[in-house]
């Protein structure tokens, strides 16, 4: 007895990947597409899960931010807020009343909810001609388009919203705001200097905030093999260890080009990501970098989660899928866990020469 289409599905979900699938249990696409069951029921699920399935081992902006889920309403608010500190009690004292500092005087932040959709087309001819692999080949690329999107959202927010410690376009108008990254000439050149790290992190402590994770875009990684080489006279702000010079090996570890050696060189030891989400100017070769603690970084707060429709446009033999989540984004704590350098130069940074001091002699 032949199966029913909703067999097929079910068997085809659950199966094994080595599992071997019988010329009676195949589904065509273009049997899938055509039975309303199917098409309103299961084939959303299959179609949801290869979306996510697509998205969820490249994007990290998602992974830093705490999910809320809001099932009524589209704004969400989110007052700065003190901390509470514990105390000593002393035998048969009472125990001391803490309350929550809810600071009204800084800026609150609201968090607005819209949708985030896109639809893609799929002809008739492409449905009866083709199989699984391209139809899924759309829903993949839909569903890379949408974490895409979250991304975008969320870096825009911490750059936005993010307290802002350097600024190298500001610098003509306040020295303060450069950093103090030197060339090899011994000039400021707009790079990142030990200083600089140090203050970022700083401004985060002051803040009440504790450190963990810096960004950077994925193109400022050979930086840090770059300062690797030059490190021989120093060290730079993004790491400069282990390098054989004149055949001397200077302290290791050992000069490696791989991304993940990278981590443990900056002067603190924070884990270093790469996104491509992050600024960088091709034109201009300036690059932004963000240090974070991501306990405290922002949330993600959520209407509608993925949800996929389809229908028929028989005026064109067409199929249509509608992708669509209803979610905002946004900073907590005013963005004061976020700490931003902004418009710093893709070059290396070398060590600041040292300092010769000549003194008279009568």
């Amino acid at each position: 007895m032949p199966l029913s289409l909703e067999e097929k599905l079910s068997k085809l979900m659950t199966a094994a990947p080595s599992e071997e699938v019988s010329a009676s249990e195949f589904v065509s696409i273009n049997e899938v597409f055509t039975s309303r069951d199917a098409a309103t029921v299961m084939l959303p699920k299959v179609m949801q899960g290869v979306m996510r399935t697509a998205a969820e081992p490249i994007y990290l902006g998602t992974k830093l931010m705490r999910r809320i889920n809001k099932s009524k309403g589209t704004t969400i608010e989110f007052p700065s807020v003190g901390v509470l500190r514990a105390m000593d009690i002393a035998e048969g004292m009472p125990y001391p009343i803490q309350n929550l500092d809810v600071q009204r005087h800084r800026a609150t932040t609201v968090i607005k909810t819209g949708k985030v959709g896109l639809i893609v087309q799929v002809t008739d001819e492409t449905i009866q001609e083709s199989d699984w692999d391209v139809v899924g080949m759309h829903l993949q690329e839909a569903g890379r388009a949408m974490a895409r999107r979250k991304e975008e959202k969320i870096f825009n927010e911490f750059m936005t919203h993010g307290w802002t410690v350097f600024d190298n376009n500001a610098r003509a108008q306040y020295p303060e705001a450069g950093t103090r990254g030197l060339g090899e000439a011994g000039l400021a050149n707009d790079t990142m200097a030990v200083e600089d790290i140090i203050d970022m992190y700083a401004a985060l402590a002051l803040n009440g905030f504790t450190p963990t994770d810096v960004l950077l875009h994925t193109l400022t990684m050979p930086i840090f093999w770059r300062n690797e080489i030059i490190g021989v006279f120093g060290q730079a702000a993004f790491g400069g260890y282990g390098v054989t010079y004149n055949n001397v090996t200077y302290p290791s570890p050992a000069l490696k080009l791989n991304p993940e050696d990278v981590q443990g060189r900056l002067p603190i030891p924070l884990n270093v990501l790469f996104t491509p989400f992050m600024p960088f100017d091709f034109n201009t070769k300036q690059f932004s970098m963000i240090m974070i603690d991501r306990n405290e970084v922002g949330v993600i707060v959520v209407n509608t989660d993925m949800a996929v429709e389809q229908w028929d446009v028989p005026e064109r033999d067409m199929r249509a899928i509608k992708v669509m989540e209803r979610y905002g984004v946004g900073c907590l704590h005013s963005g004061r866990a976020v700490a931003v350098a902004k418009n710093i130069a893709y070059a290396p940074t070398y060590p600041q020469p040292p300092i010769i001091r000549t003194k008279a002699v009568q």
